[in-house]
């Protein structure tokens, strides 16, 4: 944000003073859009959220296999942990494929 707002006002005041050439100005004018436009595509806050949910659901099943198990676990106790744990990976993949993988659609024109 301050590179976009920095680049805005280098753009803004060099193009006013005559101290940019043109060119300048609207390199510097350029970059706040491409900064916007890198970061709504890449979308970094979206996978940094992610992948805390994908580590607190795994302390989940961590907690699960540590706390919630009999002293000696049957195969089908430990069949329901392994159950639960492809689950949540699946759910995971899902996720990731649907929200946050990059996508050519997104540049196309809309009817």
């Amino acid at each position: 944000m301050l590179l976009a707002l920095a680049a805005s006002a280098v753009a803004a005041l060099g193009g006013i003073s005559g101290h940019l050439t043109a060119q300048q100005a609207g390199f510097f004018a350029a970059v706040p859009g491409a900064i916007v436009l890198f970061g709504s595509t890449l979308k970094f806050q979206e996978k940094s959220n992610w992948h805390y949910r994908r580590k607190n659901g795994l302390k989940s099943l961590r907690r699960r296999l540590l706390y919630e198990l009999p002293e000696s676990p049957t195969t089908d106790n430990v069949a329901a942990i392994s159950e639960s744990f492809r689950q949540f990976e699946d759910l995971m993949l899902k996720s990731w494929e649907e929200e946050l993988a990059f996508n050519w659609a997104t540049f196309l024109r809309r009817k």
